[in-house]
């Protein structure tokens, strides 16, 4: 009779041990999962601020041509380097994930982000999609999905 109870104490003290460390576990999976989710939100967000620095950036650039050359330019690259019309702006950086990538989705990820430029008489339409799927103007014209290049071009 006194073995039983002991055996029985002893079960119960080692279910109880299995019990937390099972839920110890289960802690710290949910931990890491909600500070990966916060991680990459904040990524988004830092990716999406250096984003619309860009599209600032290049707008300042696009007024200048416009002072100089009493016009809008034709076209703005942002593939490889920031060309307005034929000039290269070497002062601004262009890392992978700010280069214009035109994917099926219309979508800004890291692997590239989504801009347009578009000319209506004297007015333009020039900004970038967020990850979140909003666009950043910066024109006179708001940017619409339909005026992304369909390919992998210069913004016209």
């Amino acid at each position: 009779m006194i073995s039983k109870l002991f055996k029985n104490r002893i079960l119960k003290k080692i279910f109880l041990i299995l019990f937390f460390i099972v839920l110890l576990i289960f802690s710290l999976a949910v931990s890491l999962y909600l500070y990966y989710l916060w991680y990459v939100n904040n990524l988004k967000s830092e990716r999406d601020t250096f984003r619309k620095e860009l599209v600032k950036n290049v707008n300042s650039k696009v007024d200048e041509f416009m002072r100089e050359n009493n016009a809008l330019p034709q076209y703005i690259d942002l593939r490889f380097t920031v060309k307005i019309e034929k000039e290269s702006i070497k002062n601004i950086n262009l890392p992978i994930y700010l280069r214009f990538n035109r994917n099926a989705d219309i979508t800004s990820s890291e692997l590239g982000s989504i801009f347009c430029y578009k000319v209506v008489d004297d007015k333009y339409a020039f900004g970038v999609k967020l990850e979140s799927g909003e666009w950043f103007n910066v024109g006179a014209i708001s940017c619409t999905d339909e005026m992304v290049p369909d390919k992998f071009d210069r913004l016209r």
